[in-house]
């Protein structure tokens, strides 16, 4: 797979087309916009790109081998939530394995900064098992969140981690919030 950390920014694979979530039924989707990896300090350790398979080519933000990787993105929240988010990981590998991963956020009200010093949520580290053969893992996790703010994600894997024991790429197909509906 060749990986292009300078995708277009408009480009975000698999992106969910049922309106109800399949997490909780009477919620909708929010897709989260992943934008762009980690390139200052951590350069080709994470990007999109496109791999082929047997009867497709599949195109998804990739993970490198042995390595921490970050992706980065962000959701605009709506203004009615009735019920816990969550927030899905739709994983893939083509061999089984388990991946050390974690995922932060911060909130950006209006008339606040998009530039925050940290993200001031943390959400694992956690670990999730893949099967082989590309066979698709969702792992849900639950974010703090508040209505009407856009919600910075930031979804890393430590791919050196003694507790990854995935030997090869991890591909995130899509990232997505399930939120309640008026």
């Amino acid at each position: 797979m060749s990986v292009d950390p300078h995708a277009p920014p408009l480009a975000t694979p698999w992106v969910p087309l049922w309106p109800i979530s399949p997490l909780s039924p009477g919620t909708l989707i929010v897709p989260i916009r992943l934008r762009v990896p980690r390139s200052t300090s951590l350069a080709a350790n994470a990007g999109f790109g496109v791999s082929s398979l047997t009867a497709w080519d599949m195109a998804a933000w990739e993970f490198a081998d042995a390595a921490e990787g970050r992706i980065y993105g962000h959701a605009r929240l709506p203004t009615y939530q009735g019920v816990t988010p969550q927030l899905a990981l739709i994983l893939a590998a083509a061999t089984a394995g388990n991946v050390r991963m974690q995922v932060k956020t911060h909130l950006v009200g209006p008339g606040e900064s998009l530039n925050p010093a940290a993200f001031t949520t943390t959400l694992g580290p956690f670990t999730a098992t893949l099967a082989t053969g590309y066979a698709v893992t969702e792992h849900v996790i639950t974010p703090v969140v508040a209505a009407n703010k856009t919600l910075l994600v930031e979804i890393t894997r430590f791919g050196a981690d003694a507790a990854d024991t995935l030997a090869g790429a991890l591909f995130l197909l899509d990232a997505f919030l399930s939120v309640g509906q008026p």
